[in-house]
């Protein structure tokens, strides 16, 4: 992105707009990227404190819980809903191991109510967010998806450094975010 922002300040006109387009793409990809490995990283820390269900927050319960679940829902045989309910409350007091390839989905497309959905599921406290989901529907995946899909989208040198700064400033709030509760231990019960 240092790069790309170099380029664009010391660039002139049609040279500038082409790489203010790509720098847009870019800095949605990485705003994605990030979320999707941070929280990744996250969920492989707390697998290695080895931790119980039962000493771990609700949330995370869930990833747990969730192949006992569609399994249930999905079945019609008491018998086999009862040994799958059986072992979900039996896995309550093992040593807890969240697949992080499976349960952090960013669905592709990053909106607000995806990175309220997967920072939730960590325990992190999504209100603080709430005033930035309108930027990242309408700047970030809006004009992203704009340009992606070949629609011509005017952008100037401000509004891409404007983007730009309140990108990083999410990363680094969510970076922040995930090192508290790993300070704190706020992942656990």
């Amino acid at each position: 992105m240092s790069i790309l922002r170099t380029k664009i300040n010391t660039s002139e006109s049609f040279e500038q707009r082409a790489f203010l387009r790509a720098a847009v793409v870019i800095l949605y990809s990485h705003w994605e990227g990030f979320v999707k490995s941070s929280t990744k990283a996250y969920v492989e820390f707390i697998n290695t404190q080895r931790i119980k269900y039962s000493d771990l927050k609700p949330c995370f319960l869930v990833f747990g819980a969730k192949k006992h679940l569609n399994f249930i829902s999905q079945s019609k045989r008491h018998r086999k809903n009862s040994h799958s309910l059986s072992l979900l409350f039996l896995e309550n007091g093992k040593i807890a191991f969240i697949d992080s390839t499976t349960n952090l989905d960013t669905e592709s497309n990053l909106k607000s109510i995806v990175f309220d959905d997967i920072a939730f599921s960590v325990g992190l406290d999504t209100s603080q967010y709430e005033t930035r989901y309108n930027f990242i529907d309408e700047v970030l995946l809006k004009r992203r998806n704009s340009i992606a899909h070949g629609e011509f989208l005017e952008i100037d040198v401000d509004e891409f450094n404007s983007a730009l700064n309140d990108t990083l400033g999410l990363m680094r709030q969510y970076k922040n975010d995930i090192l508290n509760c790993i300070e704190e231990e706020k992942y656990k019960r």
